[in-house]
Parts: C-alpha cells; structure tokens; sequence
C-alpha cells in the first residue's frame, strides 16, 4: 500500500516504526514514530505515549495526517483492540503478530 502511493504516511507503534523504515529505507520521512525518539518534541512525544498506552479520552489525537497505522499485537494488544473498533478507519490486514489499519476515503 505505502510502496504503490508515495504520498502516503504511516504511523506505527514504538515495536513497528523502526522496522518499517529497516525494512523499506524509501519510507524515510513517511513513517512515524521510529526510535529516534530525540526528534519529537515532549508534545508529540506526549501523545505518542497516550496513544500506544490508549490512554485518555483525546488518546488517537496522534493518528491525524496519517492514513495507514500498523501496530503489534504482540506487544500492544489493548492499542490493535482499540484501533480495530475507530470508525472511519478499516483493517487491512491482521494476524496475531500485527494490524495494518488505512482511513476510510470521507466521502
């Protein structure tokens, strides 16, 4: 999905980001967060942390301006559970290592 549309921006969990970018180095700039954790700020890092840890009512706050999110499901299961039930966003792909979420086109 992300090879076939270079617009496209991806935003992992703490266990997927880095990989993605080992895996796909083309993917340099598209994909957040990866472990160089020292490039974001204490606000996105912040909601970085809500985010993984589902914490708060504002907690998918992080997710705007991507439209692919990959998660473990191994290391994250409450974060793929929650992820799983967002309107406007569907699994495309699943098993019981990983979650590939896209945003639904609005129409």
């Amino acid at each position: 999905m992300a090879e076939k549309n270079p617009a496209i921006h991806v935003l992992g969990d703490d266990w997927s980001g880095s990989p993605m970018l080992w895996l796909h180095p083309a993917m340099f700039g598209r994909v957040a967060f990866d472990a160089r954790f020292e490039q974001y700020s204490p606000s996105e890092l912040s909601s970085f942390a809500d985010f993984v840890w589902v914490n708060g009512p504002r907690w998918q706050r992080v997710m705007r301006g991507y439209d692919l999110v990959v998660v473990s499901c191994r290391e994250r299961p409450k974060l793929a559970a929650a992820l799983a039930q967002l309107p406007g966003w569907r699994v495309v792909y699943a098993d019981h290592d990983g979650l590939v979420l896209e945003r639904q086109a609005r129409t």
